[in-house]
């Protein structure tokens, strides 16, 4: 779900509801309503502090603008008949008759600009409809108590973490990026190796044959694995001269896997644009050929490999400075995990942890 994991983060600490609202002059838009009937612009016509979710029904001491109202009247409206619709008036169990909660225009973009922000503006009745949901179940969770759990105090607690643990990502995120836009220029000309890029077609040869099944069957045949690499060998040399011909890539990789029994396990031989770092201990051979070309055959450790270079072009100045940032970013936070040294009990933990040391001790 696109706000999946706007759930914590709108239990822990963004109730954003306005204390009492002003007498309307006629229905805000249902949330129910049909996302076509949105304007382009969601919102540019409304003010402010005029309410763009009502909740009905709603009323909690935890929510400040959910008030009790007399048979009448409504916490928020002087007029209930023109300020509610019709369907709003139908009861529901769930529901406390004489309460509404209102968010404004304001509260509403506040909390979108924190939990969302790059959502285009036809997706904001996603969040809204969201949004309400959770304020009513989390007005039904305290009705029964639940927030007086221990277990929910736990939780909370361990949500609380992760959200400043997200802040803080977050400020090094910027920060990184700050430094990448600031250096961008002098670094982009200084490392070009770093940013130059190979668009590749790759064919694998599995170098094992793959055997059906037949376990328990009293006459399998023992299989030969030197022979099987070898007709593998053979096929792979013969697959890399119809590949130098110009024939398909993906339609021999089919073919290669097909022969060494494993059909449905082909991967994809469009590798994309690769830098030196993503090509690894192939980056060499690869950057020394020249677009078009088909490599010799190579030897790796579960199959033959068969690369064509397509092209080689630099990276883009946007996708580069993209680059530079997590650089940035992951220097920082290795800086930082690389100063502290959790010690775990291996007693407890079992094999892998490290066994705890002494109170005070030395941890260099």
């Amino acid at each position: 779900m696109r706000y999946r994991w706007l759930i914590f983060i709108l239990f822990t600490s963004l109730v954003l509801v306005r204390p009492s609202a002003p007498a309307q002059t006629g229905p805000i838009t249902n949330p129910q309503a049909s996302d076509k009937t949105a304007p382009s612009t969601p919102g540019s016509k409304v003010a402010p502090d005029a309410p763009v979710i009502r909740i009905e029904g709603l009323c909690s001491s935890h929510l400040s603008s959910a008030k009790p109202g007399g048979p009448s009247q409504t916490a928020g409206s002087s007029n209930s008949k023109a300020a509610i619709p019709p369907d709003a008036k139908k009861p529901a169990a769930a529901l406390h008759a004489g309460c509404q909660a209102i968010v404004t225009r304001a509260q509403f973009e506040k909390l979108a600009g924190v939990v969302a922000p790059k959502q285009q503006p036809t997706d904001a009745i996603q969040l809204a409809r969201f949004y309400s949901t959770q304020l009513v179940y989390a007005q039904k969770a305290r009705e029964l108590g639940l927030d007086k759990d221990p277990q929910f105090d736990e939780i909370l607690k361990f949500t609380y973490l992760q959200v400043l643990a997200r802040s803080f990502t977050n400020h090094m995120q910027q920060q990184a990026n700050a430094k990448a836009d600031a250096e961008f220029d002098q670094y982009y000309k200084q490392h070009p190796e770093e940013f130059e890029q190979a668009q590749v077609l790759q064919i694998s040869v599995p170098r094992k044959m793959q055997h059906s099944d037949q376990s328990g069957a009293a006459d399998t045949p023992k299989v030969d694995t030197a022979a099987d690499e070898a007709a593998l060998k053979a096929e792979a040399e013969k697959i890399r001269t119809r590949a130098v011909a110009g024939e398909d890539f993906e339609k021999l990789e089919d073919e290669a896997y097909t022969f060494a029994g494993d059909p449905d396990d082909a991967p994809d031989t469009d590798m994309g644009d690769n830098t030196h770092a993503d090509l690894a201990q192939w980056d060499k051979l690869i950057f020394a050929m020249q677009p078009g070309q088909v490599s010799e055959l190579i030897s790796g450790n579960d199959a033959w490999h068969i690369f064509k270079l397509v092209s080689k072009h630099m990276m883009p100045p946007d996708e580069a400075k993209k680059s530079i940032s997590g650089k940035r970013m992951k220097e920082a936070m290795d800086s930082l995990n690389n100063s502290v040294k959790p010690q775990f009990n291996e007693t407890y933990f079992g094999t892998g942890a490290e066994p705890a040391k002494p109170s005070g001790g030395d941890t260099n």
